[in-house]
């Protein structure tokens, strides 16, 4: 008897106006309605998005995301996604190891995400932005201070507590 597999995703096509409108939403401080989350959680693991790697397939957001609760983590691990699970990381030295620090650090999101935030939220996520931190110099490693820098600032000016 072979072990069961994890379904693969079947390919769908978004439009840019879409994919620019799920942006949008994600940018603003509020979170957005149960019905547009229900509708949408599913484009912000980013693979519908130009640029970004489909691996490491991690379903970080999904139906049971406590949304409203941790939006302003969700926005920064979707700015997180759209920036540094990119392409430009997957042919370089070392990339199995990055790739490897994404999944466990989304996988953390998933786990943070799915429960309502707990007396010790705080240091939740200050634990969670020294895992940024590490990710981000992880990249300055492959792309060079400079532009590193310039895209880093968001995580840590969301996260700061």
């Amino acid at each position: 008897m072979t072990a069961p597999t994890k379904p693969k995703r079947k390919p769908v096509i978004i439009s840019n106006d879409t994919l620019e409108a799920v942006a949008k939403v994600m940018g603003q401080q509020h979170s957005p309605s149960q019905e547009w989350w229900q509708k949408n959680y599913v484009l912000l693991d980013g693979a519908h998005f130009p640029g970004v790697m489909v691996d490491p397939i991690v379903d970080c957001f999904n139906l049971d995301t406590k949304f409203s609760s941790h939006w302003d983590l969700l926005r920064a691990t979707f700015r997180f996604i759209q920036e540094y699970k990119s392409s430009k990381y997957a042919s370089r030295e070392r990339s199995e190891e990055y790739l490897e620090a994404i999944r466990a650090f989304l996988l953390r999101i998933r786990a943070v995400c799915d429960e309502e935030p707990g007396e010790n939220y705080r240091d939740v996520l200050c634990e969670i932005g020294r895992e940024l931190k590490f990710l981000i110099d992880f990249a300055k490693h492959r792309l060079g201070k400079k532009e590193v820098d310039r895209k880093g600032n968001f995580l840590r000016g969301i996260l700061q507590t």
